[in-house]
């Protein structure tokens, strides 16, 4: 007796213990998956934070810039303060999480905002080759992304990085990875404790309930039968040959028989006619091989009721030798519900997946139309300086690669604030509107682009022309502005809109880069206006003193 006492009590060991194992491999299982979904979620986030924040102090900048284009000492100060009075109160990315910025001052970084403590505010937190503040020297290399690594203060962080070009700074989103873990830490322990109460209540009722009812099942043949009666899915009996034997409650009303009326007859009687001679093929077969291929796997058929109305059924076949008899046990479940659902549930998807297919196609269209606004000025509908920094860089790597030239033209429309203080904006709208259209027409040939440049400034690139072809087209694009007539009366030219051009080519033996090539146009243009405005002057890159090549 002692032995088999122990012998339960192992058994019931081992289950408490494969419980616990389940119960923390699906909780391990849940958190990290939760984790996994959270991490991406923050690193998402901090990436857009960083990006979000990057771009918006670089439109600052830029603006002061403006403000201020003789003195950038004065936009960066400006700059500086108003990012710091937008950072007021800021209490940072949860507990730990803190935005900086900071910037490179004789190779070591020089924090000039954080959006945590305020005095690491001009602290030197070390040079650039530092093993700790990785994220931000990345971003003060110019570059972007996310990445986790030890800040300034040696601790483990993950940090979104983004270079803010306009003044050289780099910017941080980070929080720290204690911060991240601590929730699923935590989470982790209550489960556990949690898991095993629950195991160790449900081991000890599993044990109080099932003893009692599997030996009541056992003790007599007619608490089997009040069991089987209570099943909501059909089961029935037969022999090797088909007879049925027993029918239980469910049954009969699945089929609409007493069980007076089926017992001892054939089982094909609840079959359609169709699935006699099959079902008796089948069992024949079954008879004659050693393979149980139709014992215990479920099948979808049909069956027959008494008023000879067929339905779908799910029946599984189990084979039992019983005082020698060959006993053959269906359990039958009618699926007609499960069947409509089934088609319900079709029809659902089809047309899900019909308005997935038009939403991805809107979406489609609307990416489209999001990136054609992306790369067209607002305004004008010419390409924007974003275009046209991709294109000239392009364009720039072909000619050395080629040892072709390149020119590039850069325009400038007369005293354009006056044209702005004289007729309002609304109509330097439209002046810029139509000036842009008439230098687009002027430049359709194929790999030239007509760019926005900035304010009332347009920019053309020109694959393939010299100097001379370019000053040539520039002229032309000249007299061609000259002839809209838009009356200027607040031109200190003539009463007319005219512009200013000027013309920078590349050769293959002194070929430019993106901002010399940029520059030598600056410089042409300069010297038209000096020139008395309304001309055109080129800057070749082997001779910084401009030609003038049209008049006023």
């Amino acid at each position: 007796m002692g032995i088999q006492q122990l012998s339960n009590r192992n058994k019931f060991a081992l289950l408490i213990g494969l419980m616990a194992v389940i119960a923390v491999g699906v909780a391990g299982i849940t958190l990290a998956v939760l984790y996994k979904t959270a991490y991406r979620e923050q690193h998402k986030r901090l990436q857009e934070i960083a990006q979000t924040k990057a771009r918006y102090i670089e439109a600052i900048a830029q603006y002061n810039l403006r403000l201020n284009p003789h003195d950038p000492g004065i936009a960066y100060s400006a700059t500086l303060e108003q990012v710091k009075q937008a950072h007021e109160g800021f209490i940072g990315l949860g507990d730990t999480g803190e935005i900086t910025l900071a910037k490179v001052d004789h190779q070591r970084i020089i924090y000039v905002l954080n959006g945590r403590m305020a005095n690491l505010s001009n602290a030197d937190t070390g040079s650039l080759d530092s093993p700790q503040a990785t994220p931000m020297q990345r971003a003060l290399q110019g570059r972007s992304g996310i990445m986790a690594g030890k800040d300034y203060r040696g601790v483990k962080v993950l940090a979104a990085y983004e270079p803010v070009g306009v003044f050289g700074w780099g910017l941080v989103a980070k929080i720290d990875y204690s911060e991240l873990e601590a929730p699923f830490i935590r989470a982790g322990i209550h489960s556990a404790v949690f898991g095993l109460l629950v195991i160790l209540v449900g081991t000890w009722m599993f044990r109080r309930i099932s003893s009692p009812l599997i030996y009541s099942v056992e003790k007599t043949e007619s608490q089997l039968n009040t069991i089987l009666n209570t099943v909501v899915d059909s089961i029935i009996t037969t022999d090797a040959a088909g007879k049925i034997l027993s029918v239980n409650t469910s049954a009969e009303k699945m089929f609409g028989y007493a069980a007076s009326e089926i017992i001892g007859a054939n089982v094909n009687k609840l079959m359609p006619a169709q699935y006699r001679r099959a079902h008796k093929q089948i069992m024949n077969k079954q008879e004659s091989t050693a393979e149980n291929r139709i014992i215990g796997v479920s099948r979808e058929v049909y069956g027959r009721r008494k008023d000879g109305s067929e339905f779908p059924v799910e029946i599984s076949l189990g084979k039992a030798n019983i005082a020698e008899q060959v006993i053959f046990t269906g359990i039958i479940r009618d699926i007609t519900e499960r069947r409509r659902n089934e088609e319900e549930l079709k029809r659902y998807r089809e047309d899900l997946e019909h308005q997935v297919a038009q939403r991805t196609q809107a979406l489609a269209r609307a990416n489209r139309k999001l990136e054609q606004l992306a790369r067209e000025d607002a305004l004008t509908g010419i390409a924007n300086r974003r275009v046209f920094d991709e294109v000239l860089t392009q364009e720039i790597r072909r000619a050395k690669r080629n040892k072709k030239p390149l020119s590039l033209i850069i325009c400038d429309i007369d005293y354009f604030k006056n044209y702005n203080d004289t007729y309002g904006h609304l109509a330097g709208d439209r002046c810029l509107q139509k000036v842009a259209k008439t230098i687009e027409s002027g430049f359709q040939r194929a790999g030239e682009l007509v760019a926005r440049y900035g304010g009332e400034e347009f920019a053309i690139i020109l694959p393939l022309l010299d100097k001379e072809a370019a000053a040539e087209r520039a002229e032309n694009i000249r007299l061609a502005i000259w002839d809209l007539n838009i009356i200027h009366e607040s031109s200190k030219i003539d009463q007319r809109v005219s512009v200013s051009l000027g013309v920078a080519t590349t050769h293959s033996d002194a070929v430019l880069n993106l901002a010399e090539l940029i520059h030598a146009a600056d410089n042409a243009l300069y010297a038209a206006k000096h020139n008395g405005r309304n001309c055109v002057a080129s800057d070749p890159p082997t001779d910084h003193n401009p030609v003038i090549t049209g008049t006023a």
